[in-house]
């Protein structure tokens, strides 16, 4: 299990980012996760119950915007390894805030949030 860093991720307050991280087990033996830890009550993670041996699987961490101030912004979930090391995930990027543009005798226009997939090839964006 290496340590995972996804590409940084540009998003706007409300978008919900998925970071796909794949790992393979290259012990000798399955490796059962029974939890996987957060810095962030906004980070949800989606792990397999069992990862097998030499198998490659996918865990996700869930990011939700919409409580992230503007700014850079650092998350991770931590995977502890069969060998008992500490295995960092971790999703970086920029939160930006986009106003609703308000014309005269128009509704306004407001922005709709985006599903943002980044995985560790690269990153793709869903509207």
């Amino acid at each position: 299990f290496p340590s995972h860093d996804n590409n940084a991720v540009n998003a706007v307050n409300g978008d919900m980012i998925e970071a796909v991280f794949y790992v393979k087990n290259n012990w000798l033996d399955d490796h059962i996760m029974a939890q996987l830890q957060t810095d962030c009550h906004c980070v949800t993670p989606i792990f397999p119950p069992v990862l097998k041996r030499n198998q490659l699987d996918s865990i996700t961490l869930v990011i939700n915007t919409n409580n992230i101030p503007p700014g850079p912004f650092l998350k991770q979930g931590y995977l502890e390894s069969p060998d008992d090391q500490l295995i960092h995930l971790v999703v970086k990027g920029n939160i930006t805030v986009v106003k609703p543009i308000v014309k005269q005798g128009q509704p306004p226009i407001i922005y709709k949030p985006k599903h943002i997939r980044v995985t560790s090839k690269g990153s793709k964006k869903k509207p």
